[in-house]
């Protein structure tokens, strides 16, 4: 699978529609299956009333989208499948959706720790450049909004102007976790354990169990659907602060798109190459 992610580490209660995508009001077009003329919306990073068109097929749309009722997987983020950008979101075929119905919002009577409704990996920056954050100091190249939340519908506290420069306070991953039931003695589970899928990398799963995280589970587990979510709080995200003391919230695809390195960095990953990529099923 070839697939970049917006940001490092840093991606599901039921939101009901969007302002022009994510924003409370906006409803699903009571139309047919998508058709030939629609195609895929991304909500813009520099104004949540703006929706940038995206050349993709209509199931990397389903896969990233966690505003229309979409998997939310990857950097998340609200994505629209319409027939323009100011069009209403369609609703998704059922080619892309397939015949499982949509999975349970995660419960909170089981242990795993949920913030706006979503599993969250924080991790927060050092004073001097890391593996988790290589480029502390960013300098923005268009003027960037910043939020109060992890979410665009949250109230914006501040925007950034083009050419100043912002430090990055940590990086969050907010996602739907996955539920599922270990049927079978693997990999520290035992049979009838709840566990919960918090990543998912072609056919491997990343699982919280009791507190502890298990990688490379490849099987042992009956999993329950995955959750369609209308959560614009999905996804990865970055939390910067300005030289006036001004912290906010941005999505973490901003990085290396409109906040590049302030000074010479070490080589950028591939995950912060600044491009949206379609998704693709793995070999």
């Amino acid at each position: 699978m070839r697939h970049r992610w917006a940001a490092l580490f840093a991606s599901c209660v039921v939101f009901t529609g969007a302002l022009a995508g994510c924003a409370a009001g906006a409803e699903v077009a009571d139309l047919p299956a998508p058709r030939a003329d629609a195609t895929c919306y991304r909500q813009s990073d520099l104004d949540n009333s703006t929706w940038e068109r995206l050349d993709w097929e209509e199931l990397s749309c389903y896969v990233e989208d966690s505003c229309h009722g979409g998997l939310g997987r990857y950097g998340g983020g609200c994505y629209k499948w319409a027939r323009g950008p100011n069009a209403p979101p369609l609703p998704w075929s059922a080619e892309v959706t397939g015949d499982e119905p949509p999975g349970r919002p995660l419960p909170t009577d089981e242990g795993l720790p949920l913030e706006y409704g979503l599993f969250a990996i924080h991790t927060l920056c050092a004073d001097t450049p890391n593996e988790a954050c290589p480029t502390l100091r960013r300098r923005a190249n268009a003027p960037l909004p910043i939020y109060a939340a992890p979410d665009p519908t949250s109230q914006r506290v501040g925007r950034i102007n083009r050419n100043e420069v912002v430090v990055t306070l940590e990086h969050a991953r907010f996602v739907a976790a996955q539920r599922g039931i270990a049927n079978d003695t693997y990999r520290e589970m035992n049979p009838g354990d709840v566990v919960y899928a918090i990543e998912h990398v072609c056919k491997w799963e990343t699982v919280w169990r009791r507190g502890d995280i298990l990688y490379g589970i490849d099987t042992g587990v009956a999993w329950e659907p995955p959750q369609r979510l209308y959560n614009p709080s999905s996804g990865a995200w970055v939390r910067l602060e300005r030289a006036n003391g001004q912290r906010g919230w941005a999505r973490a695809s901003v990085l290396g798109r409109y906040l590049t390195a302030a000074e010479p960095p070490p080589p950028l990953p591939e995950n912060e190459a600044g491009e949206f990529d379609e998704f693709d099923e793995c070999e």
